[in-house]
């Protein structure tokens, strides 16, 4: 983050999001139970990427990401052409 950006560094943005998210004033979303301030946090990230291709672009690459099974398809695929080599 460069120095201009600190400067202008939203402290509510989190708040606002989920205020807006969950139609919610910023009292009653700072009111709500930790647990569920955590839930709307996330819901309301991920409908923010949700809104656009760019955004849902990058949630598919997070989902990518925390993918721990191997892609058989592409072993297999990289088997073959070891092969023909």
């Amino acid at each position: 983050m460069e120095d201009w950006e600190r400067s202008y560094n939203l402290n509510t943005a989190i708040i606002k999001r989920i205020s807006e998210y969950a139609r919610l004033s910023f009292k009653e979303v700072m009111q709500l139970p930790y647990s569920y301030f955590l839930l709307l946090n996330r819901e309301s990230w991920i409908d923010s990427y949700n809104s656009s291709a760019e955004g849902r672009k990058i949630l598919k690459e997070l989902w990518t990401l925390q993918q721990t099974g191997a892609d058989l398809e592409a072993v297999h695929a990289f088997q073959k052409r070891k092969e023909g080599a």
